[in-house]
């Protein structure tokens, strides 16, 4: 295997996929992530960063029109809400007084 294959190689779908499941376990939606990429990733370059955030933003698109959310979004879509509503904040703050995550290990966490 060459050089430049290996090179290829490291930049994989998989690599891809996992470079966006922790942005959004970073709270970075798509946009964000295009505009400002997480300092930790910068190493990567800018030309793996702009290919990143290109299918980063085709998922989610696909994900939109297909009206589905992938794990990763059920975190990030539940931080955003309570971060953003006002209301929804109000209503769940008093209604548990804990919270048990069963499974711990099945979460990217």
């Amino acid at each position: 295997q060459t050089a430049e294959q290996k090179k290829k190689d490291d930049f994989s779908a998989g690599a891809v996929q996992a470079i966006i499941s922790a942005a959004k376990n970073d709270m970075y939606d798509a946009q964000r992530f295009r505009l400002h990429p997480p300092a930790k990733l910068r190493a990567l370059g800018a030309q793996k960063l702009r290919l990143a955030a290109a299918v980063f933003e085709g998922y989610q698109q696909t994900l939109r029109d297909e009206n589905i959310i992938d794990f990763d979004d059920m975190l990030l879509l539940t931080e955003t809400l309570l971060r953003t509503s006002e209301r929804t904040r109000r209503k769940y703050a008093g209604h548990w007084r804990h919270l048990l995550v069963d499974e711990f290990q099945d979460t990217n966490s």
